[in-house]
């Protein structure tokens, strides 16, 4: 077996452990500890967190604040002397939630107001001269005092989820004023509300909330970025990230906002929320980070630095278990990462646990999170099914069951191509030729009917019961060669499962059913114009076993799931539905790989001289062997071991059919360098 080094970049994986510091008579304790932990382990940075959950007690007064950095003056120094980086995180900017918290007499910030009017007791509205003059002084203060590596803004940078007003935007009495000047009327707050959120079509005035969400959140960034930048000129300032679907409802511009915190820098960092607070199924956990780290990171340019969390909250084994945050880490590796942060010592003031094995865990997988890193990937480089999405999501939905129906669907496809076990790719661009192309739930709406008709034309297309009767609704159903489409609610008929027609074999069984229960989501009943056109992959059958509808059905370039996938629905992840997905995907894909379970995520990056191939077994179970379908015809193979050596894997080929011979456990990943005969012939 040839062994080698995998080849060095410049690039060092940055662990960087995220510790709330309490200025008390422990202090000294807990910086020598912690300094320690960090040389032991292979911290490279420490986020310094002051004035932070529990310990929080508000917008802090610099007097305040005062004891509190002098306690983290004296841990900065301690960790650079060791060679470690400190940055600085202050935990809230407009302020995450109320808590009980009050502005103290001195502050007199507007605080953000919902739709009913309702106003937070400590959670500042953006617009809030008086809360601009406050943070910038402060924030300030802090970057002069501490001189941080980079200055920290959390997620509670947003018009969302703020828990103590109804979700969604602010309705303060200065952002009324504003509303009404752009549209040059004078409506009440309520009829602004009525107007936003009106039932059916996008309003103007929904197009004014969601511009101006976007624009004012801007304009902040920039005065906090120029203010920061008269203390430090390189100070680098990055961003904790949540939900893409959340953010879209304020009209987010990803890489417009990260720039802006980049100033002249140029440096654009990301924090990107991995999605599990309390440990949950490798499986389930898989899905939403596809759904939401893996949608993030594609509205992010290559050049970002991406920092992705490992969220824990108030941690102890009990809620995440060191090989729960383990496979966080690993598994993160598609997002071509700069590093991690941690979050994995509760922030009362303990100091690290070292006990609690975290750290051990992340140490053994450093080699293997280096040897990845070096191979120096390109989110860019992702190839597979392509998945579109947009940013301007919330623009153009039409609008159902009020605030909460402008939070988009589309972003869970992802989630659905890699669990089934598809290599796939987050695509922003409307113009896609000879590409397979998944157009499921909201997605739809991004596009316009010209666009539509473009898309089908020139792909290979994947829908929907949903997005097919959007379509249809549109007058372009004829595309689909639908002649009639009716919604089905789950359960609500005597439907009951679904069949495969005699000529489709399912683990070599003819007939093969899934069931069709509300677990495989509304159905969509449709008649076809030509259905010789048409190839019948599966029939819907009610329980007494007459046939109800037509199920799976596959065109030239085409295949309709007739059911609404707009959210998770587990039912769509029976074999049947599964392999025919991954049969339609291997017939017109180029460059991609999938893989024989679900549950097994494969990632392909094309690099032009060779692929890198990252999959991510979320199962439980240990696969003695790896067993993919690709087009890639096959040179060589070498894997990254966890102790960051390459060597050479062994392989059969028959036909499109895989298998590689190494171990791949549950829980884990397994990264391959893959070698074609075609580039060889090149």
């Amino acid at each position: 077996m040839r062994m080698q080094t995998a080849k060095p970049s410049n690039k060092i994986f940055r662990h960087c452990l995220r510790l709330q510091i309490t200025c008390d008579d422990r202090i000294d304790e807990i910086a020598d500890e912690l300094t320690k932990h960090c040389k032991k382990y292979g911290f490279t940075d420490v986020m310094l967190m002051i004035n932070a959950e529990e310990f929080n007690v508000g917008h802090i007064e610099i007097e305040n604040a005062a004891p509190w950095v002098e306690a983290l003056k004296s841990v900065k120094r301690k960790l650079e002397k060791n060679g470690i980086v400190a940055s600085v995180n202050n935990w809230m900017e407009m302020g995450h939630l109320d808590r009980q918290r009050r502005l103290t007499p001195s502050q007199s910030f507007t605080t953000m107001a919902d739709k009913n009017g309702k106003k937070c007791s400590v959670v500042a509205c953006p617009l809030s001269l008086e809360w601009r003059k406050y943070y910038t002084g402060y924030a300030s203060y802090l970057v002069r005092e501490l001189s941080p590596d980079v200055f920290w803004i959390e997620d509670d940078f947003r018009y969302h989820n703020h828990g103590n007003l109804e979700w969604g935007g602010c309705f303060c009495d200065e952002h009324i004023a504003v509303f009404n000047k752009i549209a040059k009327k004078n409506y009440s707050r309520d009829e602004w509300v009525e107007k936003i959120f009106k039932e059916g079509k996008p309003t103007e005035e929904r197009k004014i909330w969601l511009d101006f969400s976007r624009k004012s959140l801007t304009d902040t960034a920039k005065i906090i970025s120029e203010s920061l930048r008269e203390i430090k000129p390189d100070i680098k300032i990055g961003l904790m990230s949540s939900t893409p679907e959340m953010h879209a409802m304020e009209g987010r511009r990803w890489d417009e906002l990260l720039s802006v915190f980049a100033g002249d820098t140029n440096i654009k960092i990301n924090r990107i929320h991995l999605p599990c607070y309390n440990e949950m199924t490798g499986k389930d956990y898989y899905f939403d980070f596809n759904a939401i780290s893996m949608t993030v990171r594609a509205f992010c340019t290559d050049d970002t630095v991406v920092l992705p969390e490992t969220e824990n909250g108030s941690a102890n084994v009990y809620r995440k278990s060191p090989a729960m945050m383990r496979f966080q880490v690993e598994s993160s590796i598609p997002l071509v990462l700069s590093g991690m942060t941690y979050s994995i010592y509760d922030f009362v003031g303990n100091g690290v646990v070292e006990d609690l094995g975290y750290a051990k865990e992340i140490k053994k997988l450093t080699p293997y999170l280096q040897a990845v890193t070096d191979l120096e990937l390109k989110f860019s480089s992702l190839s597979g099914a392509v998945v579109p999405i947009d940013e301007r999501c919330s623009y153009n939905l039409p609008l159902s069951g009020g605030i909460y129906g402008l939070l988009s669907s589309e972003f869970k496809i992802g989630g659905y191509m890699s669990a089934q076990g598809v290599s796939y790719r987050y695509d922003t661009e409307k113009k896609y030729d000879g590409e397979t192309v998944a157009l499921i739930g909201d997605s739809v709406y991004d596009f316009t009917n010209d666009e539509i008709i473009r898309l089908f034309s020139r792909n290979s297309v994947i829908v929907d019961g949903y997005a097919a009767s959007v379509l249809t609704e549109r007058g372009i159903g004829k595309i689909l060669n639908i002649e009639k489409i009716e919604f089905i609610k789950a359960e609500s008929t005597p439907l009951s499962y679904e069949e495969a027609e005699e000529c489709v074999k399912i683990y070599g069984k003819g007939r093969f059913r899934a069931s069709c229960r509300e677990n495989a989501g509304d159905y969509y009943k449709i008649e076809y114009v030509d259905e010789k056109a048409l190839k019948k992959l599966t029939s819907t059958y009610d329980y007494e076993t007459n046939f109800f509808g037509n199920g799976i059905t596959e065109g030239k370039n085409l295949l309709i799931i007739p059911y609404d996938m707009r959210n998770r629905r587990y039912g769509q992840f029976s074999e049947l539905r599964r392999k025919l997905l991954l049969d339609f995907i291997e017939k017109h894909t180029k460059n991609y790989v999938t893989t024989e379970f679900a549950g097994v995520s494969p990632y392909l990056f094309d690099r032009g001289k060779d692929y890198v191939l990252i999959v991510t077994n979320a199962n439980l179970d240990n696969f003695k062997t790896l067993k993919i379908k690709t087009d890639i015809r096959i040179r060589e193979i070498c894997e990254i071991t966890k102790k960051g050596i390459k060597e050479k894997r062994s392989f059969k080929e028959n036909g499109n059919e895989v298998e590689i011979k190494t171990s791949v456990k549950g829980m884990e990943t397994a990264t391959f360098i893959i070698k074609s005969r075609q580039e060889k012939e090149l």
